[in-house]
């Protein structure tokens, strides 16, 4: 025996989703989309706090293996393929290395104008994805020897040397609308981060 009403009360039933059903799913949708931008806000400026601290920390190292130890010591700053590296040489070997993805990150070294104002119009700004930073600090009394630009794209380019423009030179890296910068004073060879 087939039992007929049952089968035409389920079909009435079959109308599809309310309107609360689609409002819900909207919603949960909405904030998931929320979560996943506020997710790689966060990594972008944990990656540039990150870089800004590696470059002070190499900064710092740099001047006390100079001082301290035997050998021709300096440090480069470079992107290669898609990361941002930090290279600490010591004579022309390779002694420490630091990566970190460029994906959500940019990284500059600043020569302030007269006034010491890296943010104007009459700073000079090198953006490291096209010139690559190297320093050099003097063993005798800790100053910084040398910076020099050298352009990324031509390897055998020896670089223009830029020290003598100003006082100091910043490195900023910027992620996520956060900017991280550390400041190199030539004459003492200090290093600070600046935040």
């Amino acid at each position: 025996m087939i039992k007929r009403g049952k089968i035409s009360n389920r079909q009435l039933n079959n109308q599809g989703f309310s309107l609360l059903e689609l409002l819900i799913v909207v919603a949960i949708i909405s904030i998931m989309t929320f979560l996943t931008v506020i997710s790689i806000s966060v990594i972008g400026r944990g990656n540039a706090k990150k870089v800004n601290k590696n470059v002070y920390s190499c900064l710092s190292e740099l001047k006390t293996s100079t001082m301290a130890k035997d050998g021709k010591w300096r440090m480069e700053v470079k992107k290669k393929d898609k990361e941002y590296v930090i290279e600490i040489y010591k004579d022309d070997n390779v002694m420490e290395s630091y990566a970190c993805s460029a994906a959500r990150i940019s990284m500059e070294y600043i020569i302030p104008d007269s006034a010491g104002d890296e943010d104007s119009s009459g700073a000079t700004v090198y953006d490291i994805d096209d010139y690559t930073i190297k320093i050099k600090f003097s063993r005798s009394d800790g100053s910084c020897s040398s910076v020099v630009v050298a352009d990324s794209d031509n390897p055998g380019d020896s670089g223009t040397r830029i020290d003598g423009k100003s006082s100091s030179g910043v490195f900023r890296v910027k992620g996520s609308g956060s900017a991280y910068k550390s400041k190199l004073w030539y004459k003492t060879g200090r290093v600070s981060i600046m935040n």
